[in-house]
């Protein structure tokens, strides 16, 4: 039974130990970004602290909650997660607090080296497929190239005007990176697949046959990759085309009239 007890109280302190973590960590930010913090959530915490330090642990635990919930919404919208996930963490990859072992770090090194190196391959690749197109060597090969390398480029921009700001203001959730790595994939293909569908043409760079139209789709696969709106407003036209053809549009109206009556 005393072994049952020990237990619970060695997992009581620990947990206490990773809530006071939190709050500390979460104050730090916010004395950073000089937030006005307060004065008596700063003093509640320093007497938690006393508390701690004299071993009197059994009822600071809900007024940790209460100071970790208050801090959090101050520092909002950046979070505990995204705040020790950017910075906590040593080279190696482990946590600085061996108490926090239920974050995932984020590598924002790795992740600017990645950009900047799909940025630097996309821009050679694409103003080398325009030279190959304009000497025609290969020009279905490299319009279509031409046009992945846009929607890559269109995607990477979009990365760095959102999320390398989250990142510096440590407001990115770790939960969100599959996202980003994934508009990064897919940006590329949704440039090839816009070009295949209605920039082909353009991608000829005939200056005989050039106009401000072919100039403008030219751009369209960069748009597909950078642009989410963009992509679904276009989605949404194309499925109110096909509805208006087949005239399942024609259908649903005469169902909304008979719904009205």
């Amino acid at each position: 039974m005393d072994n049952i007890n020990q237990v619970y109280a060695d997992n009581f302190k620990i947990e206490i130990d990773r809530k006071l973590v939190k709050a500390s960590i979460l104050r730090d930010y916010a004395i950073e970004k000089g937030f006005d913090i307060p004065d008596n959530l700063l003093d509640a915490l320093n007497d938690v602290k006393l508390q701690i330090t004299n071993n009197q642990i059994i009822e600071v635990g809900g007024e940790l909650d209460k100071i970790i919930r208050d801090f959090s919404q101050l520092v909002s919208p950046a979070t505990f997660e995204s705040i020790y996930s950017l910075r906590y963490f040593n080279k190696n990859g482990d946590s600085k607090n061996p108490e926090i072992d239920d974050v995932e770090r984020f590598d924002k090194e790795w992740f600017y080296k990645l950009i900047i190196f799909l940025s630097i391959m996309s821009i050679i690749l694409g103003v080398s497929s325009f030279y190959f197109i304009k000497i025609n060597i290969g020009a279905d090969f490299f319009k279509s190239l031409l046009a992945i390398c846009l929607g890559l480029l269109g995607s990477l921009i979009f990365t760095i005007f959102n999320v390398i700001g989250e990142i510096k203001e440590r407001t990115f959730n770790t939960e969100e990176k599959a996202f980003v790595y994934f508009r990064i994939i897919v940006g590329p293909l949704l440039g090839w697949l816009f070009f295949i569908s209605f920039a082909y043409n353009a991608y000829s760079f005939d200056s005989s046959t050039i106009d401000t139209k072919s100039s403008l789709l030219v751009f369209l696969p960069f748009l597909a990759g950078f642009s989410t709106r963009f992509v679904i407003g276009v989605i949404n036209k194309l499925i109110s085309v096909f509805e208006l053809t087949l005239g399942l549009q024609d259908m649903d109206t005469q169902r909304r009239k008979k719904k009205i009556k």
